[in-house]
């Protein structure tokens, strides 16, 4: 029997409340990312499949946090302390101000765009997010780079449309 999936416009700190109800209960929480400070690795309109937080969190994991705000937010850890993290979006130049280990809702497992399923708990997506996190000081300055080589060496590839990096199979 198939569900019915349901579409729903929320407020940001409904939807920080509803994000933490589903994950505390253990479940998997998949919803449409909203913004662009993730783009490339997460754009405006991808599907992405929170889950709880289990053990540690590691420098590179994509993580759900509540801000202190009551927002919720995706951002890539870039430095991890004893009580807290320090988050930053990957397209944005300033990293956010440290967040408490409390505030983080879960951690991004699964990103879905244009027909690509990329698993960030894979080996490839493991090192993916290790090597984004690494060069996230220059993020700013290395993205938009990427996209004028791509530009330029779309007319001699056969697959310049495709937005992965990388398929891994649906699971």
């Amino acid at each position: 029997m198939l569900e019915k999936t349901e579409i729903l416009n929320l407020k940001r700190r409904d939807f920080a409340s509803i994000a933490q109800e589903v994950l505390d209960r253990g479940k998997t929480f998949k919803f449409k990312a909203k913004g662009g400070s993730m783009s490339p690795f997460i754009r405006n309109g991808d599907v992405v499949e929170v889950v709880p937080v289990k053990g540690k969190i590691n420098l590179g994991d994509v993580v759900l946090y509540r801000s202190f705000h009551g927002n919720s937010i995706i951002h890539r850890v870039i430095q991890r302390g004893k009580e807290s993290i320090v988050t930053k979006g990957d397209s944005v130049p300033n990293s956010d101000q440290p967040v408490l280990s409390k505030q983080v809702l879960g951690r991004v497992m699964v990103v879905e765009k244009n027909g690509c399923r990329i698993r960030l708990d894979s080996p490839m997506g493991r090192l993916l997010n290790m090597l984004l996190a690494t060069m996230s000081p220059f993020s700013f300055l290395i993205y938009p780079s990427l996209r004028l080589l791509k530009k330029a060496i779309s007319p001699f590839t056969s697959n310049a449309s495709n937005p992965c990096l990388f398929r891994l199979p649906h699971s």
